[in-house]
């Protein structure tokens, strides 16, 4: 983004970022070469800690303890259903929203601001992850009902983040943008272990953290 940035290129980041602490380094996503952001800042939820529980989680991390620090991830700001989220450093906490659908918002109000400019987007979805370690799956706008099986919902999940690209793609189009575009698509790991699917015939088990 830098790089695009000092060639004279507008860049925005929406979605997830976790490379730095937001909260400790307010300024990092403008010193990796973004100039605007909404983005979902992978953290504890404030509203939802106390002073022990605070004590606690700074000792776990100096311990290296990981059991305990994954037995708080359910205490994290969320980035599906009510999200936090960070709009150029302000944070938000939108009841009732569901977090992809802000960042497209964000993404697509982007695209239409900086459509007579040179931009980079960068979209890294929170989809399709799981809320948390304890959570690997969470319904969608398409069917809000928890009450079936993981597969079934981690299908949503997987459908949703491609009408999600299928739409930013549409607006692409519609602005005239797609011919002059470079689209990149790219995953990051695979999913959970517990999930499984079917491919070419086949059962294949998620491999999160595993090649």
């Amino acid at each position: 983004a830098d790089l695009f940035r000092r060639s004279g290129y507008r860049t925005g980041i929406f979605g997830k970022w976790q490379v730095n602490d937001l909260y400790a380094e307010p300024d990092a996503l403008k010193r990796h070469g973004f100039d605007t952001h909404v983005v979902w800042p992978d953290a504890l939820d404030v509203a939802k800690m106390n002073e022990a529980q605070w004590a606690r989680w700074h000792k776990a991390i100096a311990d290296h303890d990981a059991a305990t620090t994954q037995a708080m991830l359910p205490l994290s700001e969320s980035r599906y259903w009510d999200p936090v989220v960070l709009r150029d450093g302000k944070r938000e906490v939108l009841s009732g929203r569901y977090g992809p659908d802000v960042f497209q918002e964000a993404a697509l109000a982007f695209l239409e601001a900086n459509r007579q400019k040179p931009f980079l987007l960068y979209c890294p979805m929170v989809l399709t992850h799981g809320q948390s370690f304890h959570e690997p799956v969470v319904p969608t706008p398409d069917d809000r009902n928890p009450n079936r099986s993981n597969e079934a919902i981690y299908s949503d999940m997987v459908s949703y983040a491609d009408k999600l690209v299928g739409a930013l793609v549409a607006e692409l189009e519609r602005l005239d943008l797609r011919k002059n575009t470079i689209i990149v698509i790219a995953t990051d790991n695979g999913s959970e272990s517990r999930l499984t699917a079917r491919k070419n015939g086949r059962e294949v088990q998620g491999g999160l953290y595993s090649l």
